[in-house]
């Protein structure tokens, strides 16, 4: 018995020693990756300030040759309709960039607009079902006066039938007479 406890026990410490050399390895390497994701992240940030200046292309190279980024991988993260629209902007001038900047506005607020109808089809189909509920509330609350009252009145009508059958029983019942001696 001694035997088999010692051997468990040595072999439970093995494992709980191969879990925590598992566990740092899996933290060493969600570390290396993250510092390797920040260092993504501020590449791209400064790829992406860069595409921002005149004669600076997505990669970081001047326009027109050198070895820039891969085109694929920028492509890929950007829809073709915001490339084609930021190279129109860096090729155009200052008219085109105004006109650009006109119609991000209006469609700002064509976006605005129609969140804000939504909203209001939204709170005009509470408000209806909130009638609604007020509606069948007052219903209800008609209906249980009218039985309370039907049932007042039912209990009234029983309330003197009782009373006229009393008086014709009593009235059929012979007299007895008020002393026997």
């Amino acid at each position: 018995m001694e035997n088999l406890l010692v051997t468990t026990v040595e072999e439970h410490n093995d494992y709980q020693q191969k879990v925590a050399a598992e566990r740092n390895e899996k933290s060493a390497t969600e570390e290396e990756l993250t510092l390797k994701g920040k260092a993504v992240r501020d590449v791209a940030m400064a790829c992406r300030g860069a595409s921002a200046m005149p004669g600076v292309t997505e990669g970081g190279t001047p326009r027109g040759g050198g070895s820039g980024g891969d085109p694929k991988k920028s492509s890929s993260t950007k829809t073709p309709t915001r490339a084609r629209a930021r190279s129109e902007l860096d090729d155009g001038d200052d008219a085109e960039f105004v006109a650009a900047l006109e119609r991000i506005e209006a469609r700002k607020q064509e976006l605005a607009a129609r969140e804000l109808a939504l909203r209001e089809r939204q709170r005009a189909h509470e408000q209806a079902l909130l009638e609604e509920a007020r509606a069948r509330r007052a219903e209800d609350r008609s209906e249980r006066l009218r039985r309370e009252a039907r049932s007042a009145e039912d209990n009234e009508t029983a309330r003197v039938e009782r009373a006229a059958l009393t008086r014709a029983i009593s009235a059929l019942s012979p007299k007895l007479p008020q002393e026997e001696k």
